[in-house]
């Protein structure tokens, strides 16, 4: 239910959904985006995990992960909430998808992507 109902206004996903069996490399983050995974879809609630990758007009690479849980009644948002300005930044990292990033990579607060 979840990821059908995640996207943008011209029907795409505004990120790349990861399911933990494909190869990290083919999700594309060497020109930078997000990647979201460890997606769990209790019906009126959904969990996931994700990255967000600068591309190759920063060098080094800047990275940042987070976790956020999405609340729904009747089909519609009703609330949501994310934990990436608690803890570490790379506290919710896929190390599989850090390891595919540029070796320079640098991990960052999500406040480096927020504006």
């Amino acid at each position: 239910m979840f990821l059908a109902e995640l996207r943008s206004t011209d029907g795409s996903f505004p990120s790349v959904y990861w399911n933990g069996d494909d190869d990290p490399a083919s999700l594309g983050l060497e020109d930078g985006g997000a990647v979201i995974y460890n997606l769990v879809d209790a019906g009126d609630e959904a969990s996931f995990q994700g990255i967000i990758v600068t591309g190759t007009e920063v060098d080094p690479a800047v990275y940042t992960c987070f976790q956020a849980t999405v609340r729904f009644e009747r089909g519609v948002v009703v609330g949501w909430s994310s934990d990436h300005e608690a803890g570490q930044p790379d506290e919710h990292c896929a190390a599989e998808i850090v390891n595919v990033l540029s070796e320079d990579a640098q991990v960052a607060p999500f406040s480096a992507f927020d504006g």
